[in-house]
């Protein structure tokens, strides 16, 4: 979808594409909507969740029961290793939230407004190891229903624009390249799903998790034997040299096969056990200097 704008268009997702690693195989971890997809970010699986969750079961997912999978989340994951981690959320209600045990963890602190993240990088004592941002996705009254219309978010996502996201990019990385994290980081971005967009690479096959499936997730009966259709993704590092262009193929548990690679954790399911990690992208032995403190100021809507 990056080739459907100008590079004047998009000044801070460029800056960043040519300054580090931009991967042109990142796949959608199924060829469906966000709710499923992000939960293949976060767990591997979606329990067979295969569509998009109608408002009454996200009402009771965020307040009542949420979303359980038989091997957790890399949330519990990283618990049950001692691991410090933490969300920035732009709303109210991210979507991180609909997962079961979430409301425990709210209440202990973990999640943290957006606004709190280049402060909490400027303390001495910042240990959280794994940080998950979810975006705003709308100006207007967010409740458990849902974002509305998504104007005036900065998720990107129709009907809004770019440039709110762009923004957001652009505070995330200079927060981290101008605290001292940044020697010991690495910034994934990348994007659920693909919105509709066409593309003209057929999606490849993906490994089904083989963990239990909830039938009341279960809409359409799909295998979770496909990938969905390519995404954005840049990943940037100190360790990471400039201007690639990988061409390995990743789907969204890439990211979790990567942090359990890192930390010495097990998979969760057979999706992530058998994607593609991005630590080589890592091949540098020292951090770079050379990488900007600052990028270009998004487009002018």
């Amino acid at each position: 979808i990056m080739k459907c704008f100008d590079p004047k268009q998009l000044p801070v997702m460029t800056a960043l594409a040519t300054e580090f690693a931009v991967c042109d195989n990142w796949f959608s971890s199924l060829p469906g909507p966000t709710w499923p997809n992000r939960f293949f970010f976060m767990a591997a699986t979606s329990g067979g969740l295969d569509g998009s969750p109608s408002t009454l079961d996200i009402i009771q997912a965020t307040t009542v029961e949420g979303y359980r999978f038989e091997n957790g989340n890399v949330f519990d994951l990283l618990d049950a290793n001692c691991i410090n981690w933490c969300i920035y959320e732009g709303d109210d209600f991210p979507v991180s939230c609909a997962l079961n045990g979430m409301d425990l963890n709210l209440l202990e602190g973990r999640f943290k407004g957006f606004a709190d993240f280049a402060k909490d990088l400027k303390k001495p004592g910042f240990s959280e190891q794994f940080v998950f941002i979810e975006p705003k996705y709308g100006a207007h009254a967010f409740d458990i229903g849902g974002p509305g219309d998504f104007t005036c978010g900065d998720s990107m996502h129709p009907l809004d624009d770019i440039t709110r996201g762009e923004r957001l990019v652009k505070e995330v990385y200079e927060s981290i390249r101008n605290s001292h994290v940044w020697n010991n980081s690495v910034l994934l971005i990348t994007f659920d799903e693909h919105g509709g967009f066409y593309d003209h690479v057929v999606p490849p096959p993906g490994v089904p998790p083989g963990d239990l499936v909830n039938e009341a997730y279960v809409q359409n009966h799909f295998k979770f034997d496909q990938l969905g259709v390519r995404v954005p993704a840049i990943v940037v590092s100190p360790f990471t040299q400039k201007n690639i262009i990988d061409h390995t193929q990743y789907d969204h548990t890439s990211m979790l096969a990567t942090v359990e690679k890192l930390f010495g954790l097990q998979s969760l399911t057979n999706r992530d056990a058998a994607a593609q990690s991005f630590m080589h992208l890592f091949s540098l032995a020292i951090p770079r200097t050379d990488a900007p403190t600052s990028l270009p100021n998004p487009a002018v809507n």
